[in-house]
């Protein structure tokens, strides 16, 4: 479905295209909490799964990759197999991330305590982490797509 290609396009930074959706809700609002983490200001870096070394890893058929803004970060951990839990682990002191900075889900809110933390996710789903400030976090949180202003 819709979270499958979107967990896998996220790792590969793309987006899709709406023609070939139906409903776009769900697209437009992962997107807005890219667009409001701000995946495309010049000062933020991607970090894919592919890449050697990464500050971050997770167990068992999962992706990890992340966005980078100075001292916060938005992880996203993709499953590529049946519905089960991962270990997802990352060095913040390597990353330079906040050693205050609170770790969240940003779509539901949900927090997480210490730098590696168990997390369960549906078959082919997936799921952000988000690391810094809890009020930046909260903004992360896209609202319902308002469609008003497309004209048909």
């Amino acid at each position: 479905g819709q979270r499958t290609a979107l967990g896998l396009l996220n790792q590969h930074r793309m987006f899709p295209m709406q023609k070939f959706w139906g409903n776009f809700n769900e697209p437009l609002k992962d997107r807005y909490l890219q667009w409001a983490f701000g995946t495309h200001k010049p000062d933020c870096r991607f970090m894919p799964y592919y890449q050697k070394d990464n500050p971050f890893k997770v167990s068992g058929n999962y992706l990890v990759s992340c966005y980078q803004r100075g001292r916060t970060a938005l992880f996203i951990i993709t499953n590529c197999g049946k519905a089960g839990s991962t270990t997802f682990e990352f060095d913040r002191k390597k990353m330079g991330i906040a050693p205050d900075g609170v770790v969240m889900d940003p779509v539901s809110g949900e927090t997480f305590e210490g730098d590696k933390i168990n997390l369960t996710l549906q078959e082919c789903d997936f799921r952000y982490i988000f690391v810094g400030s809890p009020e930046f976090g909260a903004m992360l949180q896209a609202p319902e797509p308002d469609k008003a202003y497309i004209r048909k």
